[in-house]
């Protein structure tokens, strides 16, 4: 595993943003996005999760679908989003009767809010998991890592481990992950 350095994840996030797939995702998200902003019209929030899900392999069911929608319409999220508060994630993941989407609701949330939600997914685990092994920064479990506010707190020791600049964002964290963890 190469050593994170500030300019290595920089250098990580220009080889992300020229990828022409990664691209097409992120300008069509964006777009989507601007056209989407809130949560709250049943419509547009499927929408989102719909298109969400397929860029970006959420895995979700599509027959839970409307049931997602609907509960995050239900929730009243925008605010919450807005000011970045972690808990709307667990808000979103636990849909009565579904299985917990966790790693589609930190790419929904991260989507509305790009500097507060950093992503869970198995690229970042894999990553965390590596890293943590050649230089212990944490104390976390694989199943650990599921618990939001574990994630965040793993994810800031990792930047603080390796002394990355503050002015990193979990979005660019987030695209390091991604490409290092393939």
């Amino acid at each position: 595993m190469p050593r994170p350095t500030t300019t290595l994840v920089k250098r990580k996030c220009t080889e992300f943003d020229r990828d022409p797939m990664a691209k097409l995702v992120e300008a069509t998200l964006k777009k989507l996005l601007k056209q989407f902003p809130k949560n709250t019209v049943i419509t547009h929030v499927l929408s989102k999760v719909v298109v969400l899900d397929g860029l970006y392999h959420t895995h979700l069911l599509a027959k839970d679908y409307k049931c997602l929608a609907e509960h995050i319409v239900k929730h009243g999220i925008d605010k919450k989003l807005a000011k970045g508060i972690p808990d709307v994630v667990e808000e979103i993941a636990n849909c009565p009767g579904m299985k917990h989407y966790l790693s589609f609701a930190t790419k929904y949330c991260s989507w509305h809010n790009r500097k507060a939600y950093p992503i869970y997914d198995s690229h970042v685990v894999r990553c965390l998991r590596a890293y943590n092994q050649e230089e212990r920064f944490a104390d976390f479990s694989l199943e650990g890592l599921k618990d939001y506010m574990t994630l965040i707190k793993t994810i800031n020791s990792f930047r603080k481990h390796y002394r990355l600049d503050k002015n990193l964002t979990f979005r660019d964290l987030d695209k390091f992950f991604w490409l290092i963890g393939a």
